[in-house]
């Protein structure tokens, strides 16, 4: 049990958003994505209820963070190299 653990303080959060990232950011599949689905209500013009603004935020967060740890982790390759 101990190792299980070690296991989960050693968890890095970057982890836990990417994992996230992974989880949040296309379900519910459906017929579409749901961030893409909400795309096109946005585009359309009909991203006009509440619950279709909190659903974009609530899916979208972790492709928010995940992209900014990206950005991140490419500029500071980019400054050892």
């Amino acid at each position: 049990m101990q190792r299980v653990w070690n296991l989960v303080d050693n968890l890095s959060p970057v982890f836990l958003i990417l994992l996230l990232w992974i989880m949040l950011a296309p379900w519910p599949m459906g017929p579409e994505p749901h961030l893409v689905e909400k795309y096109h209500m946005l585009m359309l013009g009909d991203l006009t209820e509440i619950i279709d603004i909190f659903d974009v935020l609530w899916h979208g967060w972790p492709v928010f963070f995940g992209g900014l740890w990206v950005y991140r982790w490419i500029g500071r390759k980019r400054a050892k190299a």
